[in-house]
């Protein structure tokens, strides 16, 4: 039989409870829906889709954030792009550092403000699904980049095929054609 007492709490479950408390205001992950998109900053006005939970057991919804960074799949001086629309998923992951003074400058320094895992330093990576929306006639043999219908899609299969199908295809500058044998 345990020995709590909710008149005296020991101090073991007053640490707990403190450390519950305090949990409940740390933000690391979670989804959001983009509500509106700006293409020439790459920032988003989001959603979070998760309520906040209130010490006093009740949930409140998160304001919508402004000027929340998109993130695109870039290295080696190359760039994934797409479009980004009003109702598009994505997961906020919130820094755990203030990021102003990197997304200013793109430099080592130290944060322009003390606070931790704070909704304003939130990114956006679009393509989270809920299950209620999964992708439809997924590729399982290769890497596909395709539209939503799958009516558009360039698919390298395990083959070594290269699969392209659109309605038009349109190539700019010279087109060559080698054999295995003519690769350096």
């Amino acid at each position: 039989m345990s020995n709590y007492s909710w008149d005296n709490p020991s101090a073991n479950s007053q640490m707990a409870s403190a450390t519950d408390e305090a949990l409940l205001k740390v933000n690391t992950i979670m989804p959001a829906r983009i509500i509106e998109f700006d293409d020439k900053s790459q920032l988003a006005k989001v959603q979070p889709l998760i309520d906040r939970v209130m010490k006093d057991g009740t949930t409140q919804p998160y304001p919508v954030l402004a000027s929340v960074p998109v993130e695109f799949p870039s290295g080696g001086g190359f760039t994934l792009t797409f479009p980004i629309k009003a109702g598009d998923d994505c997961e906020l992951s919130i820094n755990q550092r203030c990021i102003d003074g990197y997304l200013e400058t793109g430099e080592q320094r130290p944060p322009e403000e003390y606070r931790i895992f704070h909704l304003s330093d939130a990114v956006a990576r679009v393509g989270i699904r809920p299950k209620t929306r999964p992708i439809e006639n997924f590729a399982t043999d290769g890497v596909e980049l395709r539209n939503e219908a799958g009516t558009a899609y360039f698919r390298i299969n395990d083959k070594g095929e290269l699969v392209i199908k659109a309605a038009v295809i349109r190539m700019v500058g010279e087109v060559t054609n080698e054999d295995e044998e003519d690769e350096s």
